[in-house]
C-alpha cells in the first residue's frame, strides 16, 4: 500500500511538471526551471536555498498591507497592482560540468511552442541570464508573464512573474523616465 502510495506521488509530480512546461501558458514554477536544467544538463546539481511565492491570494493580501502604510509610495502601489503571482527562489551549484550552460534547446523549444519568447540571453563572465516573456490571448500585444534566470558558478535564481506586466513597465517607466535614460543612453 505504502509503495502504490509513493509511486502515485511520484507519477503526480511528474504529471504536474509535465503540465507546467509543456501543455499550459503558465509561467514555469521556479522549481521547475530547477528541475529542468538539472535534468538537461548533465552534471548540474542544484540545492534550494530560498524561495518564496505569492499566489493571487497572498499577492492581494501583501497589496492590502502595502496599502494600510503610511509611508507607501501612490506610484508603487501603482505598479505592484498588475502583478498577479511571484516566484522567486535562489539555488545554491552544488555541482556543475566544466564550460559554459546554455538553456537547454527541448526546454526553450517547449517554451517556444506554447508561446514564449526568449527576449535577451546575457553572458557576461561566469554569469548568464535569460529572460523569458508570453503575450495574452488578447492578441494586444500584453504581456502577461515573464521570468528571469540568471545562473553563476555558485548560485541559480529564478524570479517569474504574471500580471499585465506592461502596465507594470509602462507605470515604471512614467514614475521616472530618466532612469530609462540612463540605461539605454
Amino acid at each position: 500500500m505504502k509503495k502504490n502510495l509513493e509511486t502515485s506521488a511520484i507519477l503526480g509530480c511528474a504529471l504536474l511538471a509535465a503540465l507546467l512546461l509543456t501543455g499550459c501558458k503558465e509561467t514555469p514554477s521556479a522549481s521547475a526551471v530547477k528541475w529542468e536544467l538539472e535534468r538537461q544538463v548533465p552534471g548540474l546539481s542544484l540545492e534550494r536555498e530560498s524561495h518564496v511565492r505569492l499566489g493571487r491570494f497572498t499577492m492581494g493580501l501583501a497589496k492590502g498591507i502595502l496599502r494600510m502604510l503610511p509611508d507607501e509610495d501612490e506610484e508603487d502601489l501603482r505598479i505592484i497592482s498588475h502583478v498577479r503571482r511571484v516566484d522567486v527562489a535562489t539555488y545554491r551549484v552544488v555541482e556543475r560540468p566544466e564550460g559554459e550552460i546554455d538553456i537547454p534547446i527541448r526546454f526553450e523549444q517547449r517554451l517556444a511552442d506554447n508561446g514564449w519568447e526568449t527576449l535577451a540571453r546575457v553572458r557576461e563572465d561566469d554569469e548568464q541570464t535569460w529572460v523569458l516573456y508570453h503575450l495574452d490571448d488578447s492578441g494586444k500585444g500584453s504581456i502577461d508573464a515573464m521570468f528571469v534566470v540568471t545562473l553563476d558558478r555558485w548560485e541559480l535564481a529564478v524570479v517569474a512573474l504574471e500580471g499585465r506586466l506592461d502596465k507594470v513597465i509602462a507605470e515604471a517607466v512614467a514614475d521616472d523616465p530618466e532612469d530609462l535614460v540612463e540605461i539605454f543612453g
